[in-house]
C-alpha cells in the first residue's frame, strides 16, 4: 500500500484516536479511517499487511520487496482474504495451502508468491 503523505498522515491520526476511552470516538475514528482508505484506494487489510510488512522488516533488518509477508502462511491468508481475485483453480489452491501441515514445496510457494505479488499490487492500486 503506498498512500499519499496527506492520507497517511490523516490515518496516522486517526489510528492514535483509536486509542481513546471513549466508545463514540473509537468507532468515529474507525468509521472515518475506512472512508479515508476507501478514498485512497486500499481497505484495513492492505493497511494491516503494510504494518506486519514493517514490523517483520524492522525485525529482519530489511524489507524482501518479492514477498512483502514473510511466511507463506501469512500470503495463503492474505490471498484468501481476496476471493475476488483469484480463479476457481487459485481458490481451491489457497485452501489447500491453508490446510497444509508441512512446508510448501518449491512449486507450491513459487506459485503462492506470484498470486500474492498479483494481488498485493492490485489491492495497492
Amino acid at each position: 500500500m503506498n498512500l499519499q503523505s496527506a492520507t497517511a498522515a490523516k490515518a496516522g491520526k486517526l489510528i492514535r484516536l483509536l486509542a481513546s476511552d471513549r466508545d463514540g470516538e473509537v468507532l468515529s475514528a474507525t468509521r472515518a479511517l475506512a472512508r479515508t482508505l476507501r478514498a485512497a484506494g486500499p481497505d484495513f487489510h492492505a493497511l494491516a499487511e503494510v504494518v506486519e510488512t514493517k514490523n517483520e522488516a524492522q525485525e529482519k533488518g530489511k524489507a524482501s520487496p518479492s514477498q512483502p509477508a514473510s511466511s507463506w502462511r501469512r500470503a495463503a491468508r492474505f490471498c484468501s482474504d481476496h476471493p475476488a481475485c483469484l480463479s476457481l483453480r487459485e481458490h481451491k489452491f489457497i485452501l489447500d495451502m491453508l490446510h497444509l501441515r508441512r512446508e510448501p514445496s518449491t512449486a507450491q510457494q513459487k506459485w503462492l508468491t506470484a498470486i500474492y505479488e498479483r494481488i498485493w499490487r492490485e489491492r495497492s492500486r
